[in-house]
């Protein structure tokens, strides 16, 4: 934990602002004691039966199958689950269905349960029919709480969850605008809690600012508060930049054929450079989930001068990519989720659980995209960096 609150303050004191040195320390006293203030043991329902958790995901990519993969871990280390051997997963490259496919069939111990009808993608559920078997779990109150992994799995939770069971919303950009909570503090909301990802925004520009000095970031979406739209023009402006952005068609975005959906991306992109005169472009989480078509993509760019940053996540970032990825890492996340839902089981009811819990930024930088475009990323920067691809 050390290096990583390390991480913070040099980062931003990379930004060459003193506002960002309070905002470092600060950083570092939450994301400390978020950690001291996971004490709630472990329990079983009152009628001393498991729990049994349902899991809607909103991406078929792995950040979110991350993030699920270090919670279980979380869940083993803090005694709610008991397994006998280590998930058999590459964290980079899990979904979350196999997670809870694995968890459903092996002993789990006797506080949670996992059953393979209580998950489903609700980004690719066509027929509906992954929902109605979750509905009908909940219905019948097979479920006691419901994690959600990003903003339009939270949406789709609250419409099944109709405040009767608690719903646990975490990877999302905005869950406030996206309407899932109704504050950031506290949700406000029955049986509700969605996770905030203070200062993110801020931090995340204004570094890669501070490397790139980028007047008008292009981004293209599908929806403004999964992309976080309204925080990053923000937090652009504070940093004397522009964001330009277009949205996905929603007939591309239904598009069974993926090449249609890939080609009007792309058309997109060249809108915003013939009119927008874009210098940077940040591919926003969710809309690029193959990594040929990332790699494609930022070429793309390359070619044109134009460097790309990925939202989160540095899997791309890894193949040759994104230039960076200045992002959350799941690991974090998942300690403040799991420890929610502990203090949930233990009769905490949702809306009284504080919502922030601001993590350090973790960095993904591909050296060999910084030296074709000809930037020299800072040597303190690569020093403290998590992972440097050459």
């Amino acid at each position: 934990m050390k290096k990583t609150l390390l991480c913070i303050l040099i980062l931003v004191m990379l930004c060459g602002c003193s506002q960002w040195d309070n905002i470092a320390i600060e950083q570092a006293k939450q994301y400390a004691a978020s950690y001291e203030n996971n004490t709630y043991k472990p329990c079983t329902r009152s009628d001393g039966e498991e729990f049994n958790v349902g899991v809607i995901d909103s991406a078929l990519y792995y950040p979110t199958g991350a993030l699920l993969y270090h919670a279980v871990n979380e869940m083993n280390d803090k005694g709610w689950l008991t397994l006998e051997s280590a998930l058999p997963f590459d964290v980079n490259r899990v979904y979350s269905e196999d997670i809870v496919k694995y968890l459903a069939q092996n002993d789990k111990g006797k506080y949670l349960n996992f059953d393979e009808d209580a998950h489903f993608y609700d980004v690719s559920d066509d027929n509906g029919e992954d929902r109605k078997r979750f509905e009908a779990l909940a219905e019948n109150g097979d479920i006691d709480v419901i994690i959600c992994l990003g903003t339009s799995a939270g949406i789709a939770g609250k419409e099944i969850s109709q405040g009767r069971i608690p719903l646990l919303v975490s990877f999302s950009a905005d869950p406030v605008a996206a309407g899932i909570t109704s504050d950031n503090d506290l949700s406000g909301i029955k049986n509700i809690w969605a996770q905030i990802p203070t200062s993110g925004y801020d931090n995340q520009i204004a570094l890669t600012k501070s490397i790139f000095d980028f007047k008008n970031m292009g981004m293209v979406y599908y929806d403004e508060a999964s992309a976080g739209l309204e925080e990053y023009r923000k937090s652009a402006e504070a940093a004397g930049a522009n964001i330009s952005a277009l949205k996905m068609d929603d007939d591309s975005i239904s598009a069974s054929n993926i090449e249609e959906y890939y080609d009007e991306y792309k058309k997109n992109i060249l809108k915003l450079i013939d009119e927008n005169s874009i210098d940077s472009f940040m591919i926003n989480s969710g809309m690029v989930g193959d990594e040929e078509k990332a790699e494609e993509i930022c070429n793309m760019l390359y070619d044109r001068n134009i460097p790309v940053f990925g939202q989160s996540g540095d899997e791309f970032t890894q193949l040759g990519s994104p230039l960076m990825s200045v992002t959350f890492d799941p690991k974090d996340d998942a300690a403040f989720l799991v420890n929610t839902m502990a203090g949930v089981l233990n009769g905490k009811a949702p809306e009284e659980m504080k919502q922030k819990n601001t993590s350090p930024l973790h960095i993904a930088i591909n050296k060999s995209a910084a030296d074709r475009l000809r930037i020299n990323i800072n040597n303190s920067l690569i020093e403290y960096a998590d992972r440097i691809y050459y």
